[in-house]
């Protein structure tokens, strides 16, 4: 394929990736190029390359964006996930660790509450199902959290869906299926 990379192909890359997650250093490379293959497409003015650049409530087309916090220590993940939210006009704002993700809930940003929570169970400060716990607890936000975690055992996703996660998928995993179920 030759760049800037369609909205299509940034699509179909993600989902080929996303099954191989052994090839590492790879993703970030093959990720980094095609977001700055996008920023050329988004900048020609045909281009119909829809992006989030400035993160505004307001997409392209006027509508409110849902918002999406995610937690997630791997930087590779968080950039495949934010572009591939990005893509579809969400709102996403990532995080690595569980105590900076509390404390910006509870300071209640201009950013605002999220209407999605996508937590990692492996931080590297906490376990995320804590994160989940305190969060209920303290009553910080009522929007469903779904766990993305590599943890896949029935007793790892039991202890996360008892704990009050709303959905639990495991890695690795197809990123337009994943953006789809959240979606709903």
């Amino acid at each position: 394929w030759d760049a800037p990379f369609t909205k299509d192909q940034i699509s179909k890359l993600s989902i080929g990736i996303s099954h191989f997650p052994e090839y590492g250093k790879d993703l970030s490379t093959l990720i980094e190029n095609a977001m700055i293959s996008l920023e050329i497409a988004q900048s020609a003015p045909t281009s119909k390359a829809v992006l989030s650049k400035d993160l505004a409530d307001l997409d392209h087309y006027g509508q409110q964006q849902h918002k999406v916090l995610l937690l997630d220590s791997n930087k590779d993940i968080q950039t495949m996930l934010h572009y591939g939210f990005s893509l579809r006009s969400f709102n996403m704002k990532t995080m690595t660790s569980g105590i900076e993700t509390l404390d910006f809930l509870r300071n209640r940003t201009d950013w605002g509450l999220p209407d999605l929570i996508i937590l990692d169970r492996e931080l590297n400060d906490m376990d995320g199902v804590d994160v989940l716990e305190t969060i209920h607890s303290e009553r910080l936000c009522s929007a469903p959290i779904v766990f993305l975690s590599a943890k896949c055992t029935e007793e790892q996703i039991l202890r996360g869906l008892k704990a009050g996660a709303a959905d639990y998928v495991t890695k690795p995993f197809s990123l337009d299926i994943f953006i789809t179920k959240c979606q709903k």
